[in-house]
């Protein structure tokens, strides 16, 4: 999957001290924290970052610093730019999820990326095939680094957009950005799947999406923590990245997730990104915390690699 060697997770080496590494997609000239009326330097500098993108897209290992993504589930924003203004250079990528982007629209992952940050746009696609494929389009051509579609959208619908996409990326000389499939949300439980008709063990059902998401030609899957290992095993693609959510430190509040583990027991069961909202955007210091969390990741990969803290390519 050569779309995958083109934004694979390979980490620069100083995410794991906690440092503000400086991104090779980030912007040299500093955003002003103030957004507000700077939509023109807003738009320059989202030009030089998908610039730089597309030209890094042949070094995978410089993609993203760190496997983080900060879920900014934020009602303006105002509260979300600030809160990007806190973590830049500390979190791998930066969240925008429904809330968000209701509020807000395509504008705020515009700012986002002019301050030098990727993007995952986290909306779940689930449409009819042709509608998902424009969508995904348009998600491309914003300069996102990662969206997502929900798998039970079907083959059909996941390969339309897998082939829009890629045709668009090519033509239009932009990054294809990682499309991943929903398999089950994590607030799911086996009684839930029951109710909607859904028989099947919950982790068979998230196993069954996560093969149809490979042959249909995406990048990977979202995936509940407690079903990493299922899906390692069960897909052929070694290259094959799982995002997860529902990912708590020890002692967090659960929130409204049931299927959960720490940021440790995630890495350690093979997962490339870890999605992490409130535990790090509600404390006082949110680049502290987010800090704290990196170091328990790099504890986990320590142990994983016997080496460096750097998640080992899965492209062997």
């Amino acid at each position: 999957m050569n779309r995958l060697r083109n934004a694979e997770c390979g980490f620069s080496e100083s995410w794991a001290a906690g440092e503000h590494v400086k991104s090779e997609f980030k912007n040299e000239t500093e955003m002003e924290p103030e957004m507000t009326n700077e939509n023109e330097k807003a738009g320059k500098g989202y030009q030089s970052t998908n610039d730089e993108r597309l030209n890094a897209s042949s070094n995978p290992h410089s993609a993203f610093r760190n496997p983080l993504v900060v879920a900014l589930d934020v009602d303006s924003p105002d509260q979300a730019l600030l809160l990007v203004e806190r973590l830049r250079g500390v979190a791998g990528m930066l969240k925008v999820g429904k809330q968000l982007f209701t509020a807000a629209g395509p504008e705020i992952v515009r700012k986002i990326i002019a301050m030098g940050e990727h993007v995952f746009l986290d909306l779940k696609f689930h449409d009819i095939p042709n509608t998902v494929a424009k969508a995904g389009v348009e998600a491309a051509r914003l300069g996102v680094s990662v969206f997502n579609v929900h798998a039970m959208g079907g083959s059909k619908m996941m390969r339309a957009v897998n082939e829009a996409v890629t045709e668009t990326a090519e033509h239009e000389r932009i990054a294809r950005p990682l499309i991943l499939g929903v398999t089950v949300l994590t607030s799911h439980t086996q009684d839930s799947l029951t109710e909607i008709g859904i028989d099947r063990k919950l982790d068979d059902e998230v196993v069954i999406l996560a093969r149809l998401c490979e042959a249909a030609g995406l990048d990977g899957v979202v995936a509940s923590p407690l079903e990493i290992a299922p899906v390692r095993s069960a897909v052929e693609d070694s290259g094959f990245v799982i995002l997860t959510p529902g990912v708590r430190p020890a002692g967090a509040s659960l929130d409204d997730q049931s299927r959960v583990t720490t940021p440790a027991e995630a890495i350690r069961a093979g997962a490339n990104f870890l999605v992490i909202g409130r535990p790090i955007t509600a404390e006082s210091d949110p680049a502290a915390a987010a800090r704290k969390i990196l170091e328990e990741i790099n504890q986990a990969e320590n142990r994983l690699s016997g080496s460096s803290g750097i998640k080992k390519s899965r492209e062997e």
